[in-house]
Formats: structure tokens, C-alpha cells, sequence
């Protein structure tokens, strides 16, 4: 049946009987393919649909898609540094694997080859927060190289189910003798750092990056741009209370670099500061993390305390101080439309009756030096 039917591509073909005739041959060789035992038959299906589509127009090797991702005007955004690292190893990850299936191109990756990523991607025990990231980055390049690579308009990642999230705690507040703690029985830089920190709520990466020409320390001022919302370009003001003013004074007059904290910033870069931050905490007598159960996460471990802690600690007691939950969102750097209808800004006073009840903590005495300095 076959020969006959290639006896008749072979001759002159009317245009209305091409289309009949190309679903018989393509028939026709799905019965030969299921004769092929099964370990052929894939890398048969591919050659064949590969010498298919070699007139195509348009396509685009797999091993090329980074490098034409980077290079396309059809981006959404322009992703930071530390964010495109990451992309960058997400797409490496995809391409080892692709690589050795031999799939080649753009155009032969089909959904049955997404499902088959995602179970090897959710194989390896990553969590669904990061199995998500994973598919939703794949998902978009796809989409941005869709014209290049000789696509349809069907994304094969489109089918590729997001991960439901587990339900896990976030990091619990520090009580005020805990605050007092971790920040009295710290040393050096390490302090000056917690106790940022505590008295402004703000972010580990934009402290740890803090620049002397970005304060005031004559008005007790710091003005930056936090890197989470850098896309918007707003710039955010935070008062300095005592004795955080204090120190910064006293630092600034020793200081031999732009940056406050030219150490804890190289440790940033690295993603040791953390490490650093969580040994103190445990000299201090405080657990850092807790073992997770089965059933509850894909994590070891859950964590509990950090830096971060600092942050949750400042919106707490300013809430329970009663200051408004808007403005306590405001003066630390969140954009929530919903959080922020009520205020076109916050001035500084607000921000410092904010940040009042953390500076009255810190007035305390300091504890005798115990932790763990930088």
C-alpha cells in the first residue's frame, strides 16, 4: 500500500488530491512505526519529523535559545543581575536534559516533552515554589522566541500544572528581650548591622549595600531605593533613631570605604551573610530552624529566625504600638495598592512614630558582648 501510494507522489498530483494523499502516507507510516519495537521507535518518529520540517522557514536550535532569549527586544522586563543568574541556571538545567534526548530544535518540543521535563524537574525534590519559578520562566522564553523559532501559537508548557504551595509558617517575630539580645551581645559591624536592621525595618540586601552619600546624618535621614521594588524607581526615606544615629556617627568618622558595611556587603555578594547572621542567633540561644515533617514540605528544614525577623518584628510592634497598618506597610518599603490606598506618602515624622517603639527597646542597656561578631 505504501509503494503504491509513493508510486503516486511520484507523478503529477492534482492540488485538491495532495491533502488526501498526504494523510495516507502519514497513515501509512504510523503502521509501519508500530511495527518498530518500541526502543526504536522514538528516535525513528523524530528522524521522520525532522526531514519534515527542514524546509521550515523559520527555526531555532535549542542550543542557541539562551543566547537568543538575551538578545530579544521581545522581553517583558529586564531582569536584574542576581535574577538572571538564576534564569541562566534554570536554562542550563533544561538544556542538559533536552541535549540528552536529542531533541534539537524548538519546533519538535511538543507538550508530551514539557509533562515529561516536569516530572524529571519535580523529581529531583525541588519545592513547588521553585517548580513553579522553573516552569513559569520556560513557559515565557517560549513565548518571547515563539516568532523566531517557527512556532505555533500553542505554548507546550501551557500544560505543565503549577505546584499548590505547602502550607508552611513564616518567620516568627523576636520578643523584645530577644531583640535586645541578638543586638546587645553583638560586636563590631555585626551589630552596627542588626541594629539597622531593628530600628528601620528594612531589607538585609539594602542594608548590608548601604552607602554613607545615601545619609543624613546631620537630619537623621536614609534615602534609597529598595532593590524589591527597584523597578519603580521610588525612593524610600526612613528616619535614623538613636542609638542607631549615634553609631552611624561614630562609624562614619573611622569609615574608609562608600559603603557602611563593606564586609557584611562582600558577604552579601557571596549569600554567606545569612550563615554568619544565623550563627549569632544560635549563640544567642535562639533555634533558627526546625525540622520539617513528612508530609509538609520538600525542605529539610524550616526556617524560623533570620534577619528577616528583624523586619517582621518592626511591623508587629508598630502595629500593636497603634500605628496604622497602611502606614507601618508604607515606611517599609511595601507596595501593596491595597495596604498604601489611603497614603500618596509618608513623611518622616509618621515613619518615626513608626519606628518608635523599636528605638525605645534599643535604648536600653547593652548586654555584655557574647555573640558572634563579622
Amino acid at each position: 500500500q505504501l509503494d503504491e501510494l509513493l508510486t503516486r507522489a511520484t507523478r503529477e498530483v492534482r492540488p485538491d488530491e495532495a491533502p488526501l494523499l498526504c494523510e495516507s502516507v502519514a497513515a501509512a507510516l504510523r503502521r509501519l512505526l508500530e511495527l518498530v519495537p518500541a526502543a526504536q521507535r522514538d528516535a525513528l518518529a523524530l528522524t521522520l519529523s525532522r526531514s519534515l520540517v527542514e524546509q521550515q522557514q523559520r527555526k531555532l536550535a535549542l542550543t542557541d535559545g539562551w543566547q537568543a532569549w538575551l538578545a530579544s527586544a521581545n522581553r517583558a522586563t529586564a531582569p536584574k543581575e542576581q535574577t538572571l543568574r538564576g534564569y541562566r541556571a534554570t536554562w542550563q538545567r533544561f538544556a542538559d536534559w533536552a541535549a540528552g534526548r536529542d531533541l534539537r530544535w524548538f519546533h519538535e518540543f511538543d507538550e508530551a516533552a514539557a509533562l515529561a521535563y516536569a516530572d524529571d524537574l519535580w523529581s529531583s525534590r525541588i519545592t513547588p515554589r521553585t517548580f513553579n519559578a522553573h516552569v513559569q520562566f520556560l513557559r515565557s522564553l517560549w513565548g518571547t522566541l515563539r516568532v523566531a523559532a517557527g512556532l505555533g501559537t500553542d505554548n507546550p508548557w501551557a500544560g505543565v500544572k503549577a505546584k499548590a504551595a505547602s502550607p508552611e509558617t513564616g518567620r516568627r517575630d523576636l520578643t523584645p528581650d530577644e531583640l535586645r539580645a541578638v543586638v546587645g551581645s553583638a560586636t563590631g559591624s555585626l551589630r552596627l548591622l542588626l541594629l539597622a536592621g531593628a530600628l528601620t525595618g528594612a531589607r538585609l540586601g539594602d542594608i548590608a549595600t548601604m552607602r554613607w552619600a545615601d545619609l543624613d546624618l546631620a537630619a537623621g535621614l536614609w534615602t534609597f531605593t529598595p532593590m524589591k521594588t527597584s523597578r519603580t524607581g521610588k525612593r524610600l526615606v526612613l528616619p535614623l533613631l538613636s542609638p542607631l544615629l549615634d553609631e552611624l556617627r561614630t562609624a562614619q568618622t573611622e569609615a574608609l570605604s562608600p559603603h557602611v558595611f563593606p564586609g557584611e556587603r562582600q558577604l552579601w555578594q557571596r549569600a554567606d551573610l545569612t550563615k554568619v547572621i544565623s550563627r549569632h542567633l544560635e549563640a544567642c540561644g535562639i533555634a533558627t530552624n526546625e525540622a520539617v515533617g513528612e508530609g509538609q514540605s520538600r525542605r529539610k528544614a524550616r526556617v524560623l529566625v533570620g534577619f528577616h525577623s528583624l523586619r517582621h518584628t518592626a511591623a508587629t510592634l508598630a502595629a500593636k504600638s497603634g500605628a496604622n497598618l497602611a502606614l507601618v506597610q508604607k515606611t517599609l518599603g511595601h507596595s501593596t495598592a491595597g495596604m498604601t490606598a489611603h497614603y500618596t506618602h509618608t513623611d518622616t515624622a509618621s515613619a518615626r512614630q513608626v519606628l518608635a517603639p523599636l528605638a525605645e527597646i534599643m535604648a536600653l542597656p547593652r548586654q555584655e558582648a557574647k555573640g558572634v561578631a563579622a
